[in-house]
């Protein structure tokens, strides 16, 4: 037998085509843009329309803390005004009280001293043997209803604040023993001149005063309530 046949190069392969790829890769590429660019423009109005609604909401709530905040302010102007009114009224009749306590000592001093055949009271009051303190807390009693109004707790309390004892101021007030009612009446006009009151008002106020609810109830009765 003759030498095996020699086997021959073997055959090219094909060349690949590679455009089509190329083209299909643009194509998709081209797709998902679009499909990019349409999903954005869908979304951007819901995002325009949630703010626009959070704006308006916002804007809603704001208007109504400033319509509290408004009424908060004036509820508590009024009552600023209230306390105004009430303050000046408190201070001007202490300011009454005191030229009332004034002219008393001024015209006491400018008297002259009478003599007088009947005893005084000062005299009376050493007869029964009383104490200096005690006749003293009766004249300072008696000088302080000579020109203002006190209840029985209010007169004991104004002569405690003069330093004397309390069973001294206790003991001059109930020694000349004035009748409360009356007094009640007298400090319901004095107060009526300065500023006005409603009944409960004035029974109230003579209450804080010292006076009973009796006396404070004769207090306003007697002024017209």
């Amino acid at each position: 037998m003759g030498p095996p046949p020699v086997p021959g190069p073997p055959p090219a392969k094909p060349k690949a085509r590679r455009w089509p790829w190329v083209v299909g890769l643009f194509v998709a590429l081209g797709v998902g843009i679009a499909i990019g660019n349409a999903g954005s423009s869908d979304s951007e109005p819901l995002a325009d329309s949630s703010d626009e609604v959070s704006q308006e909401e916002f804007a809603d709530l704001e208007a109504e803390r400033d319509a509290v905040t408004a009424a908060m302010e004036e509820v508590e102007a009024e009552r600023d005004a209230a306390n105004a009114r009430a303050d000046e009224a408190e201070e001007a009749l202490l300011l009454a009280e005191l030229e009332a306590v004034e002219a008393a000592a001024q015209a006491a001093s400018s008297e002259p001293e009478e003599e007088d055949d009947e005893p005084a009271e000062d005299e009376a009051a050493q007869g029964e043997d009383l104490s200096l303190a005690q006749r003293n807390a009766i004249g300072s009693a008696e000088s302080y209803l000579s020109f203002t109004h006190f209840s029985r707790s209010g007169l004991i309390s104004q002569l405690e604040y003069e330093d004397f004892s309390t069973d001294d101021a206790t003991f001059a007030v109930d020694y000349i023993d004035p009748d409360w009612n009356e007094q009640a009446a007298g400090s319901a006009e004095s107060y009526l001149e300065f500023t006005s009151f409603s009944r409960q008002g004035l029974i109230d106020q003579l209450l804080y005063e010292g006076f009973s609810q009796s006396e404070a109830e004769y207090g306003v009765e007697a002024v017209g309530y």
